[in-house]
Order: structure tokens, then C-alpha cells, then sequence
């Protein structure tokens, strides 16, 4: 798909405009004319070609999905692909059946994102969505970003495509002869360039185009895990092909064993290229060793470099080296792409190494694989895709930030203090408050309690609250019961958007004493749980003093059967405060039992079930 780049009449019409700035006010006044009008003077040094179609994504025999190229294609698909590579405005060709447009935007996001649905259901817009709010949360930009998306029939085994309409090269900010997807190339800019190259065939095209088969069986539910057999996770699928569209993609390619690369009749390489290297750290770009086109081209591209290696080219970014697994720590090599033995066109080179990042499920860096298989998910662009886009000129977010540890993701001002039961009865209650300096990213919060300091042998920490993340909502509080008195210890705990536990841990401490009066010495049993019970079951034990200090005590538990016969000693000893008894089966025989628990100035006894 050719296009014409920056036409000859606006170069002439711009130079007529400078000549007569240049006759009217001089030479100074020109130059000050052009430095006030940088709209003007881009649109006049800049280029704008239509973007190359990285790759379609196909259903396989093998029930895998896999990306390839549109000239693979049958005819009939090929066809439908060049029809839709419009906007909505501009029609799709004759077509019967009538669509309706709507529009999405992105919320508590760094980038505006806004989507223009074509056809589709409510779940696969739903699903889209979430995939577009997940770039948002990862990746900056001050001017609005633009998809036009379609769901119709496609050919069965055709599942979908997305990718930028136009690259853009030679404007302020952009490495000098390298093409950048649209998107990329207004985020760099600050500008809308479709708008600033007023009459060229650019104008008020979406960034990227989006087509996706709606007769494939897709997933579309919020947890991948309840995918069915045979279904393809439509969020995952969305969330690759928007990263192409976003940038991931290069324009390399093997042809009649020549490897070569550009677009348009300059063959400007896309910014992906310049950054494409072989083993020994020559850039692909360097035609010292890389002629364009050339057989030693091909033969990288296509692995036969390999040094028992997977794949003999790298992405060697400061930022790609960074997300890599190891860390960017000196000497960890930069992230390997895909570039089997055979080129796969719309596979090889515009994706990171199949066997590298195996897998969708479980690999942070699996998303912008080429292969994906059914019920497998990846949700998440990963510290790899992030640090590349970096390297490329993205401003990241605090997705991308949080995934290449650039950004804190901490708790703050972790509160934990009593209040009294609102319905009357004798429940006493915590409120545990707490602020997140990451909203973007969280995805719920995970509260958990346990009795006494959590030092071993002091109980279980057990999950008793789960908060789910609100847009922009940096402060959370909530209510919780505590079953008895004594002195709790409360953990909060964050989860990111791609299930990642943030690593830090704030607890708060509170004291709660349950239907007792004030100013009294007292020692408190609490009921046994779980009551019946199979393996094991706990009371706690709470010892205060007039002044609500701990109280020091020395206590016997004994276990009795239902005749009054002692069966063991549970505990006997000092107890500090507090502590939890424990009973556990020991070979007993189902049936009732006692434990009675005595101190110097107390005795109580509670009954117990056992279950086998």
C-alpha cells in the first residue's frame, strides 16, 4: 500500500510564502516570522507516508494463534483488510448492513485514548476497552489518541488486525530519517500532525485502525481464568495489536533472499530499526556490514548468525536493557526478537523471541510474542515492551514506570483506630485507613488480621477484606469486626493491574476490649473456632490489668473428654497479654470434649467438637 508523501504544491506554496515575508519585512523579520510559526515550517520540512500493515493475526490447525502477513492472505481476506484501513467517516465500501459508532475514552489515565466503535457487542467493546485503558495506564501523551475500530465477518481463520495509519519522519524531536508511528510521532511532537499537514490525504485519520473478526471465539471476561476451551482471550489479542499500532513493529523483511527495509521510495526505516542489532552489537541500519538490500541481511534476519543462540538480533535500548530480566544490571544482553531459521513474514523481526518469552500465561514479557494459544492471557505490556517504547520516544506512565522500577508504588499514612458498632449489639470494631501514591496501577487491596504482633506463635495472618481500586481514588478506609478482645495487628497489602504484589507491608496496632468494664483487672477466654472441627482448632486468651496494661499470668489447659477423664495438657506456662491455645486432633477419637483453663484468680471451660 503505496502513498504520496509531502506534495511538491505545499513545498511551493510555502516557499511563495516565504518570499514574500522576505520582500515585505526583510531578512530578520522572516526568521522571525518562521520561529513563531513551527506549525508551518513542519508541515513544510516534515513527511507523512501511510504506515506499513505489521502483521494479522490467524487461527492456526494447531489451535494456536499466530501473526502473519496480509500478502499470506487469501485474496477474499486481503481484500476486506484494504477496504476497512479507513475511518468510519470515510466509509467501508459497500456495505449492507448498517453500523453504529460510538465513542470511549480511557479514564484515570496519562494518555487520552478515544475509540470509535464500529459493530461491535457490548462484551467485545467492554473487552477492547480494558485493553485500551491498560496502554492508558502505561503511556503518555499530551495530545489525544485516536482508534477507529471495527468488529464485523471476516474470513473464519482471520482473527484480527490493528496497526498505525501513518508514520510521520523529520520533525522536531524525532531522530533525523527514521519514520514514527502516528501516535508516537504526536506524542514526540506535541501536536496532532494529521492536523498540522493540512491537505494532504492524513487529514483527520484516526492514529491507528482496528479490525477484528466477529464470528471467532473470543473471551471476553474480565478474569482470563474462566476462558473456555477453544476461546481466544479477546483482551490480550487487542492489547498486542495495539502495541503495534502504537509503535512495536519494524520494517525489515526477507524477499527472494534479500534482506531489505524502508518505506516509500527513500526507504526510511521505521525507529524500531535503529535499534535492531546482531550479536556482536552492529546495528542492522550500519550498511558497513548491513547493505539495503543484501544477502547478509537476510541471513541475520533469518538466524543463520546464531552463536547457539535463539535468535541472532537484539533490541539494544537503554531503557529495553532495563525491562530485560535481569534487571539491566551490567552485562545482561538487551531483549532478543523473534528470528527463526525461516522468515515468517508478519511474525519474524516485529516481535520479541517466541522461545525466549514463552507463553502468555505467567510471562510479564510474553504479550508482544507472535504465537499465542487458546485460554492463554497476557494482560500487560511487560518491563521489556515498556523499556522499548521508551527507547522509541514514549513518555512512560506509571504502568511502565512501576514495571521497570522507576517509579514508588508505596502506602502512605496507614491508620488503624476503634469505633463502636453502628446496629446496637456488642461487636466493637476497627476502621484501618490508608492512601496509595499509585491509583493508575493498583488494581484492590488486600487486608489482613492477625491476633497479637504476628510473631510466630502468636496466630494465623488471615485475609479479611478485599478492596477493589477506583479510578483516581488515591484514599481508602473500611470498617472491620474483630471477633474478640485483644490486640490485633493489621496488614494492608496492594495488587498491581497484572496481579504483581507491590513489596511493601504497613500494619497498624489496635487494642479492643469487648463488654468489659473500664478500670477492671480481668482474664478473658474466647469461644473456640472452628467449632466442630476436623485437624485443628484455637481460643484466645486475654490477660489485662486495671490500667488496660498487659498482665502477666500463669495459666493451665487441660483437655477433658465427656466422662470428666483428662486427656492431655494443652498448655501450661506464662502468659504475657495474650496468646492463642491451639487443639489439634492428635489421634482422638470423634466426640465431645472440655478444655478448662485456669489461672491464679480465674477458671473457664469451653466445649469442642471434634469431626473425623
Amino acid at each position: 500500500m503505496l502513498s504520496t508523501e509531502a506534495s511538491a504544491p505545499r513545498r511551493a506554496f510555502s516557499f511563495v510564502v516565504w518570499l514574500l515575508l522576505a520582500l515585505a519585512a526583510g531578512a530578520l523579520a522572516v526568521a522571525g516570522a518562521a520561529r513563531a510559526q513551527p506549525a508551518s515550517e513542519a508541515a513544510a520540512t516534515g513527511r507523512v507516508h501511510e504506515a506499513p500493515l505489521p502483521c494479522v493475526l490467524v487461527a492456526s490447525g494447531d489451535g494456536r494463534m499466530r501473526a502473519t502477513a496480509p500478502q499470506q492472505l487469501p485474496a477474499e481476506a486481503r481484500r476486506q483488510l484494504r477496504t476497512r484501513r479507513r475511518s468510519p467517516e470515510q466509509g467501508a465500501g459497500d456495505r449492507s448492513e448498517a453500523k453504529t459508532v460510538t465513542t470511549s475514552t480511557a479514564a484515570y489515565a496519562d494518555a487520552d485514548i478515544t475509540v470509535n466503535y464500529t459493530g461491535f457487542t457490548d462484551p467485545a467493546r467492554q473487552a477492547f476497552q480494558r485493553a485500551v485503558d491498560v496502554w492508558a495506564r502505561h503511556i503518555d501523551s499530551e495530545v489525544q489518541i485516536t482508534v477507529n475500530a471495527e468488529f464485523d465477518q471476516l474470513e473464519p481463520n482471520v482473527l484480527g488486525f490493528a496497526g498505525a495509519n501513518y508514520v510521520y519522519s523529520g520533525y522536531e524531536g524525532m531522530r533525523d530519517g527514521l519514520f514514527y508511528a502516528s501516535a508516537l510521532a504526536d506524542a514526540i511532537t506535541g501536536q496532532n500532525l494529521s492536523e498540522v499537514n493540512d491537505g494532504s490525504q492524513d487529514d483527520g485519520v484516526a492514529d491507528i485502525g482496528a479490525l477484528f473478526n466477529s464470528r471467532a471465539s473470543w473471551h471476553y471476561g474480565a478474569n482470563p481464568e474462566t476462558a473456555e476451551i477453544g476461546e481466544y482471550d479477546f483482551t490480550t489479542v487487542v492489547l498486542h495489536e495495539l502495541g503495534h499500532g502504537l509503535g512495536f513493529a519494524g520494517s525489515m523483511g526477507v524477499e527472494g533472499g534479500q534482506g531489505r527495509y524502508g518505506i516509500g521510495e527513500d526507504n526510511i526505516p521505521l525507529v524500531y530499526d535503529h535499534f535492531a542489532e546482531d550479536l556482536r552489537e552492529n546495528r542492522l541500519l550500519d550498511d558497513t556490514f548491513y547493505p539495503n538490500p543484501s544477502e547478509a541481511l537476510a541471513s541475520v534476519l533469518t538466524d543463520d548468525d546464531a552463536f547457539d543462540r535463539e535468535s541472532s538480533v537484539q533490541f539494544d535500548g537503554e531503557t529495553a536493557r532495563r525491562g530485560a530480566p535481569e534487571g539491566g544490571v551490567p552485562g545482561s544482553p538487551p531483549p532478543k526478537l523473534f528470528t527463526p531459521d525461516q522468515w515468517e513474514p508478519g511474525s519474524s523481526y516485529s516481535h520479541l523471541d517466541e522461545e525466549e518469552y514463552p507463553g502468555a500465561t505467567g510471562d510479564p514479557d510474553a504479550l508482544m510474542t507472535p504465537q499465542f494459544g487458546r485460554q492463554e492471557a497476557a494482560r500487560n505490556p511487560g518491563g521489556i515492551t515498556c523499556g522499548m517504547f521508551a527507547d522509541m520516544g514514549w513518555s512512560l506512565a506509571t504502568g511502565c514506570r512501576t514495571a521497570l522500577g522507576l517509579a514508588e508504588v508505596a502506602l502512605q499514612n496507614v491508620e488503624a483506630t476503634f469505633e463502636q458498632s453502628s446496629d446496637g449489639d456488642e461487636r466493637e470494631r476497627v476502621r484501618v485507613a490508608f492512601s496509595t501514591t499509585a491509583p493508575g496501577v493498583i488494581e484492590r487491596f488486600v487486608i489482613a488480621r492477625c491476633f497479637g504482633s504476628c510473631d510466630a506463635g502468636s496466630g494465623d495472618v488471615r485475609e479479611v477484606e478485599t478492596i477493589s481500586a477506583q479510578a483516581g481514588k488515591r484514599d481508602y478506609s473500611v470498617a472491620l469486626d474483630v471477633p474478640s478482645p485483644g490486640r490485633y495487628t493489621f496488614l494492608v497489602r496492594q495488587v498491581s493491574t497484572n496481579d504483581v504484589e507491590i513489596e511493601r507491608i504497613d500494619e497498624e496496632r489496635i487494642e479492643v476490649e469487648v463488654g468489659v468494664p473500664e478500670n477492671q483487672t480481668f482474664t478473658r477466654l474466647t469461644e473456640a473456632f472452628p467449632n466442630p472441627f476436623q485437624d485443628e482448632t484455637q481460643m484466645r486468651l486475654v490477660a489485662r490489668s486495671e490500667d488496660g496494661q498487659d498482665r502477666n499470668v500463669n495459666v493451665t489447659a487441660v483437655l477433658y473428654d465427656a466422662r470428666g477423664r483428662q486427656v492431655r495438657t494443652v498448655f501450661t506456662g506464662n502468659v504475657d497479654g495474650q496468646r492463642i491455645v491451639r487443639i489439634n486432633d492428635g489421634g482422638l477419637s470423634s466426640g465431645v470434649y472440655y478444655l478448662r483453663v485456669e489461672g491464679e484468680d480465674f477458671q473457664e471451660t469451653r466445649s469442642l467438637v471434634l469431626v473425623r
